[in-house]
């Protein structure tokens, strides 16, 4: 719901797809974007597959079947996120280890004597889902366990960040502390990352207009959270909504 859009990935056949403004058919090894009313066409690459993609690609390659790209690709993708994630937790291990060290030196964060205390920042992160509480008739059939009962998955907290880190760092630093799920996947498209479910609960799961968004300090960027890039004392509030707004 960040970009008020879809997307639809062809692995073999074709798909016809029927908007208010625009009739495609959608041929195997391509990606339709739809926003809004608006479809856009484009190669289909196995760097944009999440997870689920992948685990779907592999099983139906080990069935026989013929998809649009090779094993090969999809491990050439998987060794590449891996040594990307590899390399985020040393990343995060590294400013975890700076952090103690700026302390035991007793820096204060807004120290201007210091390069590492000035690449230090905090700011504030809450995901809550209240609106599927209002909505439960809508809600699909087991998804009620990963509703709280007062619509709070993750309360206010506090999380560090670097200078020219995303909104989309901050998510996944928060999920990951916290325990709890996360899925997205990378849409070429825009250039952004798209949040498809976050503890469990995912796009159209309450609904045809319902899915996940997020404002920063009470504005709601009219982009992805990966193209957001966060500033000292942001207050970012992801809500999953039922209605589209």
């Amino acid at each position: 719901m960040q970009t008020g859009s879809t997307g639809i990935k062809v692995f073999k056949g074709s798909v016809e797809i029927k908007t208010q403004k625009a009739e495609e058919t959608v041929k195997e090894g391509k990606t339709a974007d739809i926003v809004k009313s608006d479809i856009s066409i484009s190669d289909l690459e196995a760097e944009s597959l999440n997870d689920f993609n992948i685990d779907k690609a592999l099983i139906a390659d080990k069935d026989g079947h013929h998809l649009c790209f090779s094993k090969d690709d999809i491990n050439k993708v998987t060794a590449g996120r891996k040594k990307q994630i590899e390399k985020t937790e040393k990343e995060e291990e590294d400013h975890k280890r700076e952090v103690i060290e700026a302390g035991e030196k007793g820096l204060s964060s807004d120290s201007k004597t210091s390069g590492i205390s000035e690449k230090i920042n905090t700011c504030t992160i809450q995901i809550r889902c209240d609106s599927i509480l209002s909505n439960m008739e809508s809600l699909k059939a087991g998804k009620e366990r990963f509703v709280p009962s007062n619509g709070v998955i993750l309360a206010s907290s506090a999380v560090e960040f670097r200078d020219g880190e995303t909104g989309f760092d901050v998510l996944k630093r928060a999920c990951s502390s916290a325990g709890i799920q996360l899925e997205y996947s990378y849409t070429p498209a825009y250039g952004s990352y798209y949040i498809e479910g976050i503890n469990n609960l995912y796009e159209f799961d309450c609904g045809s207009r319902s899915g996940w968004m997020y404002t920063v300090n009470g504005w709601a960027p009219n982009y992805g959270c990966s193209s957001y890039e966060m500033k000292k004392g942001d207050v970012i509030v992801w809500n999953y909504t039922c209605n589209g707004i």
